[in-house]
Parts: C-alpha cells; sequence; structure tokens
C-alpha cells in the first residue's frame, strides 16, 4: 500500500507542529544557570515542521529498543532507511504499516498518534 509520509502534523488547532530542542539556560554573563546541581533547561523550537516522516523514522530508530535482538534492530533499520529514501509516498506491506503502528503508539503521545494513525490507514 503507497502510503503518503510527508505530512505535516498539526495540534488541534490546525497549527503545523514544530520540532523542539533543550537548550541551556545562560545568565548574563553567558555562564550556565543551574538548578538543583543540574543545567537549567529550556524547550526551544528548531523551526523545522514535523512530518509523519520523520517521526515514523525517529520511532523506528529510537523507541523500545530494550527488548530487541540484533535482528529486531536491523529490521527497524531497514524500514528507517526505506522510509527516509521515498520521495512523496513509501510502498509499505500491511506487516510493516503493523509494526509501525505498534512503534508509533509506545513512542508518542495521543496526538501524534492518532495522527500517524489515520495517515498509516489513508483516513487523512
Amino acid at each position: 500500500m503507497n502510503i503518503k509520509l510527508d505530512i505535516k502534523l498539526q495540534d488541534l488547532e490546525g497549527n503545523s507542529l514544530g520540532e523542539q530542542k533543550d537548550c541551556v539556560i545562560l545568565n548574563e554573563k553567558k555562564e550556565i544557570v543551574h538548578e538543583n546541581g543540574a543545567p537549567k533547561l529550556i524547550s526551544m523550537p528548531t523551526g523545522e515542521v514535523l512530518t509523519a516522516k520523520k517521526l515514523c523514522i525517529d520511532g523506528l530508530l529510537g523507541g523500545q529498543l530494550e527488548n530487541l535482538d540484533g535482528n529486531g534492530k536491523y529490521e527497524r533499520w531497514v524500514l528507517a532507511k526505506k522510509i527516509k529514501d521515498s520521495n512523496g509516498s513509501t510502498s509499505l506491506t500491511a506487516e510493516e504499516i503493523v509494526s509501525l503502528k505498534d512503534i508509533i503508539g509506545k513512542s508518542y503521545n495521543p496526538l501524534i498518534v492518532g495522527q500517524i494513525y489515520d495517515i498509516l490507514e489513508n483516513k487523512s
């Protein structure tokens, strides 16, 4: 089944979701601010809009790895590479869609899961 994964994800108001990056906070002297002995962080937008494609790849490569053997990790890498290398739509088997839905469901919050499930089921 051909799935279009380049779709930009949105919040419930229809605004594009942007990627966030944790950054350390600096004081006026450009020194790192500490809180309870650790650097204080703030989440800042990177300017990159989140797509289903990016989050599928990130979920495959980073989510829920502790129970996977080498073959399981390799299968995830192969699928992530297949998605990354695709232009426009990605041809996915029913087994790959089930696997992606399982990984996405365990890796992200309902706002992300709902949109990606709809995309994988061609409901969007």
